[in-house]
């Protein structure tokens, strides 16, 4: 967990190489830059948040060769961009939400080679 008044840079990473459970969240009243990324081989649970009050940048990552869970929110006052991915070999479950009272750009993307749930 990052949080800060002013100008932030946060970056955190988690890899395993079988079950993880991996949270990260990074909150700053000013610009900031967001990026968190999960990765496994086995099993695992991600979730990243970033929040910003003013232009923030946020960007949250998660893949794993088996069943995964995958979950990240950034929300933004003002302008922002957003991108998310979760990609799993096998069954997944992402969830990906970009929330902006101004201006953003948001993207999701979320692949799966076999049964998956997604919600955008």
């Amino acid at each position: 967990m990052s949080s800060s008044l002013y100008p932030s840079q946060s970056s955190s990473m988690s890899s395993s190489l079988y079950p993880s459970q991996s949270s990260s969240m990074s909150s700053s009243l000013y610009p900031s830059q967001s990026s968190s990324m999960s990765s496994s081989l086995y099993p695992s649970q991600s979730r990243s948040m970033s929040s910003s009050l003013y232009p923030s940048q946020s960007i949250s990552m998660s893949s794993s060769l088996y069943s995964s869970q995958s979950s990240s929110m950034s929300s933004s006052l003002y302008p922002s961009q957003s991108s998310s991915m979760s990609s799993s070999l096998y069954s997944s479950q992402s969830i990906s939400m970009s929330s902006s009272l101004y201006p953003s750009q948001s993207s999701s993307m979320s692949s799966s080679l076999y049964p998956s749930q997604l919600h955008v």
